[in-house]
This record gives C-alpha cells, sequence and structure tokens, in this order.
C-alpha cells in the first residue's frame, strides 16, 4: 500500500551555501564530485570553496625497532606544491567563469578522515562535499564514518551521479531531525524552482494482529492505520515547514519486514530521485535512527544517488 498526499507549506527561508570544503581524492570520484561542485556553486551562488587532499602518513621502524618520526619515504610522493598544481590545473577551467568565488587548495599528510575533520574545525565550512568510490572505499574516508562524525552538513556525491536536482526526497520519522531535512530540502526547492518536486517519504510499521483477535478485518486495520500516517504526516508538515513558494508530497509504504534502507532506495530509485535529504538522527527504535542503520545502509548500497546529511 502507498498514498501520496500534497501539502502546501507558508512561510519561505532561502537556502544558502557560503563555504564548502572539498575532498579531492585525486583518483576516480574526483569528476562528478566536481561536475557537482559546479552545478552546487553555480546555482547556490557559493562564495568560498576549499579543495583538500590528504597524502597518507607513512609510518615505519628503524633498526631499534622504534618509530622513526621522520620516514625518508616521501620521495615516492609529489611535493605538496606539485599535488597542488596538479588539483589547479583539474580544476581552476571548470569555473574559470565563477571569478567572483575565491577557491584555495591545500595538501595534508595523515589519515584522510582525521584530516579532512580537523579542517572542517578550522574551516568551519556551511558543507563537505564527498565523493563515493561506488566499487571500493578507497583512500581511507567512508562516508558514513564522516557522516558520524562531522559538524556540518555532508553532502555524499557516488561517482555515477547526475549534477541535477529535480526530485529532493526527505525520509522522515517525525523527529526534529526530520524536520530539519524537510526544511532544508523545501528551502532548496524554492531556490530551484517550481519545477523541483519534495516528496516527504515515511516507512512505517505494519503490525501483526493475526495471532489477536480483533473487531477489525486485516484490511480495516490496514486502512486505519494508513489514514492516521497520513493525518500524522500533514499535520507535521503544516505544522514545521512552511514555505508558499514550495509543495511537500507525502508518500507513505507500509513496512512488512526488516530493512528501512532498502525500501528508501527502492523508493527512490522507481521514482527517479535526484537527492535524498536525511536528518542527523531519528528518535526512536521503533522507527530506527536515521543516523545509524539507515543512513548507514543508504550509504553503503547507494550507487547514483547524492545523499545530503543535515546537522
Amino acid at each position: 500500500m502507498k498514498t501520496e498526499e500534497k501539502v502546501r507549506s507558508k512561510k519561505h527561508t532561502p537556502f544558502q551555501i557560503g563555504g564548502v570544503l572539498v575532498a579531492f581524492e585525486l583518483g576516480k570520484t574526483d569528476a562528478s564530485n566536481l561536475n557537482y561542485l559546479k552545478f552546487l556553486t553555480k546555482t547556490f551562488k557559493v562564495r568560498e570553496v576549499a579543495i583538500l587532499h590528504v597524502i597518507p602518513k607513512i609510518t615505519l621502524f628503524d633498526k631499534s625497532f622504534e618509530y622513526d618520526a621522520d620516514p625518508d619515504v616521501l620521495g615516492d610522493y609529489k611535493l605538496n606544491e606539485e599535488v597542488i598544481e596538479e588539483m589547479r590545473a583539474k580544476i581552476m577551467g571548470k569555473f574559470a567563469e565563477q571569478s567572483e568565488m575565491d577557491i584555495v587548495f591545500d595538501v595534508k599528510e595523515g589519515e584522510p578522515l582525521e584530516q579532512l575533520l580537523q579542517e572542517t574545525a578550522i574551516l568551519e565550512p556551511d558543507l563537505i562535499l564527498l565523493g563515493q568510490n561506488t566499487d571500493t572505499n578507497s583512500h581511507g574516508i567512508l562516508p558514513k564514518n564522516l557522516v558520524r562524525k562531522v559538524s556540518c552538513n555532508a553532502w555524499v556525491v557516488p561517482d555515477e551521479a547526475e549534477p541535477k536536482i529535480t526530485k529532493i526526497l526527505v525520509p522522515i520519522d517525525f523527529s526534529p531531525f526530520s524536520v530539519m531535512a524537510l526544511r532544508k530540502a523545501v528551502a532548496m526547492a524554492a531556490e530551484l524552482g517550481k519545477q523541483t518536486e519534495v516528496i516527504a517519504l515515511n516507512v512505517y510499521d505494519m503490525p501483526n494482529f493475526s495471532t489477536y483477535k480483533i473487531s477489525r478485518t486485516p484490511e480495516q486495520f490496514h486502512a486505519m492505520l494508513h489514514a492516521n500516517r497520513v493525518e500524522g504526516a500533514t499535520n507535521f508538515i503544516n505544522s514545521n515547514v512552511k514555505d508558499d513558494r514550495a509543495e511537500v508530497k507525502i508518500e507513505l509504504i507500509p513496512r512488512m519486514g526488516p530493512g528501512t534502507g532498502h525500501y528508501i532506495m527502492d523508493f527512490a530509485k522507481n521514482n527517479d530521485v535526484d537527492l535524498i535529504v536525511m536528518g542527523a538522527k531519528g528518535h526512536s527504535k521503533v522507527e530506527l535512527l536515521l543516523l545509524g542503520s539507515v543512513t548507514e545502509k543508504i550509504l553503503s548500497i547507494n550507487e547514483n544517488i547524492p545523499v545530503l546529511v543535515v546537522k
């Protein structure tokens, strides 16, 4: 069973991205990441972009089996200046017409996730943009680890993603974190224009009362629960997400078994969703934590749909 309702909200909050920190791999994910970055910076008038590449740190033992704090192995790597020039050559041509936007480059040595988190603390960007290799989690940055630890919004772009946003999916569990995600999606849609659709999806548990005597048939009980969810979702959106320039379509899917993440991804694929926007956490064990098993599952099985995790 699936339903669809449309809710019009009432008040506009602008969607803005002031600064973006980009994790640059010098590998497979860079092309799609740069294409998506160009789309975001042109669409939302981004002012500042920082490009970070992390060279893996190598620790060796000396002859006395002590750590050598300064091993002479970095000769195998290009000097930082050369790496920066390589990044600059790949990137600047794509953004030549955006002269008003500041782009800075940096190279660090160490563990990629740790360096990315440190740079986030220093720069305080509005957003981290991270490519996701659909073949393997290379270069040490696992999107799910980043999402757990980073303090700002994180936008994960699979290497097969297309740089467009016409249909935004927001999984909701009626928590404050769902409100954050919905507000972000609605504000984004308002900036993009009427051609952009926002869908609020609630995957809810369907209890099994087959062993109990109840006054309703299973069909009647399912219909009652479904109607209750429609009313609850409509009230939730009207009370919390208000923007008169965007509609929110409500979709409800009963969950008959485990795997909420699979329900969300199946819906996204079957409905040509361009972007999934999720709150950082859910609020109950019954409906699962949206930063936890559901988000991690989506980041693990997703091959072509970008995911924005809102903090």
